[in-house]
């Protein structure tokens, strides 16, 4: 596995799944690339690049997944990563991408309130 794209960490507010309260975090986006024959842990989904056009893609062809809305409540975020066309160009439309977005809480930074 490896990563091909990834954005820089932003920060989030999100609604933790355990208990709803709120919590403060930060939010990136990145696409992964596995081998032919590469043993795919359970945490990645991923699917044929030409899955990824049909469903997914632009007229540029660039791919994008829309952010899991109990994860994003800020607005100052994009609820949309998109993997540009540069980065896809040369990968066969065989290829397994997983795109994934990776939450990291700041434990110790409370956003207040709860849900």
């Amino acid at each position: 596995m490896r990563v091909i794209f990834e954005t820089q960490p932003v920060p989030n507010v999100t609604v933790r799944k355990r208990d709803g309260t709120k919590a403060k975090g930060r939010l990136s986006f990145s696409a992964r690339l596995f081998d032919p024959g590469e043993v795919i842990p359970p945490s990645y989904v991923p699917e044929p690049l030409s899955r990824w056009r049909k469903n997914n893609g632009s007229a540029n062809g660039s791919i994008s997944q829309r952010c899991p809305a109990n994860i994003l409540e800020s607005t100052n975020v994009s609820r949309v990563g998109v993997v540009p066309a540069s980065v896809l160009k040369d990968l066969p439309e065989d290829a397994l991408i997983a795109l994934t977005w990776r939450l990291a809480y700041d434990e110790n930074v409370p956003a207040g309130g709860s849900r």
